[in-house]
C-alpha cells in the first residue's frame, strides 16, 4: 500500500493518459464533421494563456527563497521535490505540444486538408492539457494541505530579545 501511496502520481497521470486517449478516438471521429475551426482557436488561445501562465509561475517558484516554510518542506524532502516539479513541468510540457497541435489543426482545416490523425491528436493534447492542470492543483493541495504525516511542519516563533 505504501508503494501506491508513493507513486500514485505516476499511476493518476497514467491511467488520466490511457482513459483520455480512449475518449479521444471516437470523439474525433464523431466530431470531424462539424465546423469547429474557431473552436481549435479558442483552445490555441485558451492553451497559450495557461501556458504562459504555467511558465510565470516556474518563474516565481524559482525565485522564491529557500527560507520560507513551504519550500524549506518541499527542498527537504525528495518527494515532495520531484512531484512539485512534475507537476508543474508536466502541464507545461503538454500545453506546449497543445499549441503545436492546435495550430496545425487550424492550418490543416483552413486548407480543407484531411485531418483524421490529427484530429486525434488535437482532442487528446487538449484533454490532457486540461487534466494535467487540474490534477496540478489537486495534487498539490492534497499534498501539502492534507498530508502531515511524514513531514513535521513546525513553525519557528520568534524569539524576544
Amino acid at each position: 500500500m505504501k508503494a501506491i501511496k508513493q507513486k500514485r502520481f505516476w499511476i493518476v497521470y497514467g491511467v488520466s493518459a490511457i482513459l483520455i486517449i480512449l475518449v479521444s478516438i471516437p470523439l474525433s471521429r464523431c466530431l470531424v464533421k462539424l465546423n469547429i475551426k474557431d473552436f481549435v482557436g479558442d483552445v490555441l488561445n485558451f492553451s497559450s494563456i495557461m501556458t504562459g501562465f504555467l511558465g510565470a509561475m516556474l518563474g516565481i517558484l524559482a525565485s522564491i527563497s529557500k527560507s520560507t516554510a513551504i519550500m524549506k518542506t518541499v527542498f527537504e524532502t525528495k518527494r515532495a521535490k520531484l512531484q512539485l516539479i512534475l507537476s508543474i513541468i508536466v502541464p507545461f510540457a503538454v500545453g506546449m505540444v497543445n499549441i503545436i497541435v492546435c495550430a496545425f489543426y487550424r492550418l490543416f482545416l483552413s486548407n480543407n486538408l484531411d485531418v483524421k490523425i490529427l484530429s486525434v491528436f488535437f482532442w487528446s493534447s487538449t484533454l490532457f492539457f486540461l487534466v494535467s492542470s487540474i490534477l496540478m492543483v489537486v495534487l498539490i493541495f492534497i499534498f501539502y494541505f492534507f498530508e502531515n504525516d511524514e513531514i513535521n511542519n513546525t513553525m519557528m516563533k520568534p524569539q524576544k530579545k
